[in-house]
């Protein structure tokens, strides 16, 4: 009993510490997983619409467009207010101001996308993911290496986060098909790609913006990670 009492204890500890670290993120990237949260609500939308339903076909899709460059773009803009010191109302303002620019391309944004909207929102989105990886170091003059470690933590963060949710999906999907099969429950087969979208989309953003470096300074150059 006491050994028993001892896990359960654990067990809530830890508990408790992935929901004051899952609190950290929506403090400190709240509208970068908003927009994950969205775009992967449009996303799951998609799969109940009919083709024959293009208006609402194209609503979904272009909205997942842009939560998709928001996630990039609030995160860049965060990093970049707090290793410049804004203050939580600089950087409201700064995030304001990329909510609007993704609102504005929102309704540029045709109904019925051509090859130039899907060309130019891949560079947009291959921008977006660039400024992330520079956005601390804009307007420095010194950066003594921290740049690669600063890249490096994120790269690493990027492979953890995607085993996580690998195994994660993995783990629900066969619980759903061993509660499938014994209770023939005959779940829709819908399911499966709503339940990866909701892992990736969801759960693997607010895994990986958990692990962004808050303090790059004290980033120190070292040995490099075995498996990068």
């Amino acid at each position: 009993r006491p050994h028993l009492t001892y896990q359960m204890t654990l067990k809530f500890k830890s508990l408790q510490v992935l929901i004051l670290e899952a609190r950290k993120v929506i403090n400190r990237f709240p509208l970068a997983l908003l927009s994950a949260v969205v775009g992967t609500t449009a996303m799951v939308s998609l799969t109940g619409v009919h083709y024959s339903e293009r208006e609402f076909l194209s609503q979904y899709v272009n909205l997942a467009m842009v939560c998709s460059l928001g996630i990039t773009l609030f995160l860049s803009l965060t990093v970049f207010a707090e290793t410049k010191g804004f203050s939580a109302r600089q950087n409201g303002f700064l995030q304001a101001v990329g909510l609007l620019l993704l609102a504005t391309y929102y309704f540029i944004l045709p109904a019925e996308l051509k090859t130039g909207d899907v060309y130019r929102f891949a560079m947009f989105n291959a921008a977006l993911h660039l400024l992330v990886a520079i956005a601390p170091f804009i307007l420095e003059e010194k950066q003594d290496g921290v740049f690669w470690q600063y890249n490096i933590a994120l790269y690493m963060r990027i492979i953890t986060a995607f085993i996580y949710s690998v195994t994660l999906f993995v783990g629900l999907l066969v619980a759903i098909l061993v509660v499938d099969n014994l209770f023939s429950l005959h779940i829709n087969d819908k399911i499966y790609g709503n339940l990866w979208l909701v892992v990736t989309g969801v759960f693997n953003t607010w895994f990986f913006l958990g692990g962004v470096p808050r303090d790059i300074r004290n980033l120190r150059a070292g040995e490099y990670p075995k498996g990068l």
